[in-house]
């Protein structure tokens, strides 16, 4: 299986790595059923459904099924707590990865701490990134079953 990673290529950076690299998560925001939106500091905006999870080297610190369980806590899970002390405001993307077999997204944010958003569908897509580059919004898709959905001529 090949992993796309979105770095410089013959010295220009891809479009993706452009936009979030050096970036911080600001916000998330759980909406409906089992949405989620995360919005990162230089005019991104990860929007899922899927089951999504973030990993340190040690664990897994929170995954989005685990908001509101009890798992014999004083108090349920909270994901915005979770996420905060994993991916706290100094914490900055390094990395984007994506599997084309599945569609996959894992933003690292440096050594301790990554995203991940897992697809879990042969059919509905798993994940929508919208960023900002100078004037231009770009998206990147993450197809059900697999793949991805880029703007014509900025896939790397």
């Amino acid at each position: 299986m090949s992993i796309i990673h979105f770095k410089a290529i013959a010295g220009r950076p891809s479009w993706l790595e452009t936009a979030l690299l050096g970036s911080d998560l600001r916000s998330l925001v759980g909406f409906g059923a089992g949405g989620w939106q995360f919005a990162f500091s230089d005019h991104g905006m990860l929007t899922t459904s899927s089951l999504w999870r973030v990993v340190s080297p040690k664990e897994i610190v929170v995954t989005s099924e685990d908001h509101g369980q009890m798992f014999g806590l004083p108090s349920p899970v909270s994901v915005f707590e979770r996420v905060a002390n994993a991916l706290p405001a100094s914490s900055r993307i390094t990395g984007v990865t994506v599997s084309p077999a599945t569609a996959d997204l894992r933003i690292d944010f440096g050594p301790l701490a990554a995203l991940e958003i897992i697809s879990t569908s042969c059919g509905y897509e798993a994940w929508l990134l919208r960023v900002s580059l100078g004037s231009e919004m770009l998206e990147l898709v993450g197809l059900g079953g697999g793949g991805l959905s880029a703007p014509v001529g900025q896939r790397d």
